[in-house]
């Protein structure tokens, strides 16, 4: 299980934004993927979304305490209200961070991540989005 909390830019817009979110992770050595759905509002402008995410992991150094990894898929849709406007976008990207874990069933990340975000209608600009994510993760097997 992980939690998340955000901070957001989208790029394209100058916009910044706070975010928070939790999903079910599953670890198997090097590789975790994770089910993730969370929640983004942004500071200047009226708009929230609410991202279901699909995120690969991948760790280095397995057995050491401190481990570098790259987020090398984040795929799914985000369900986006702006200006009382509903659109699904669909979301993906990628990233790296730095994991501390102090025991095998619990991790505390930093992770930096570029996503894009385009929406399913032609006439809606996509957006660029720069986030900066801090996980807890909690491993019960």
């Amino acid at each position: 299980m992980s939690g998340r909390f955000s901070s957001l830019w989208m790029v394209n817009r100058n916009e910044f934004g706070i975010g928070g979110g939790g999903g079910l992770r599953f670890y198997g050595g090097y590789l975790e993927l994770e089910l993730e759905f969370g929640y983004n509002s942004y500071f200047g402008i009226d708009r929230t979304d609410m991202p279901l995410l699909f995120n690969t992991f991948i760790f280095y150094r397995e057995d050491k305490r401190l481990q570098p990894y790259l987020m090398l898929a984040s795929l799914g849709v985000s369900f986006s209200e702006e200006n009382n406007k509903k659109d699904v976008l669909f979301q993906g990207g990628l990233g790296f961070g730095l994991a501390y874990r102090p025991k095998n069933w619990i991790a505390f990340m930093g992770e930096a991540r570029f996503s894009l975000a385009d929406s399913v209608e032609p006439r809606v600009a996509g957006d660029g989005i720069a986030e900066f994510r801090l996980y807890s993760v909690v491993y019960p097997f």
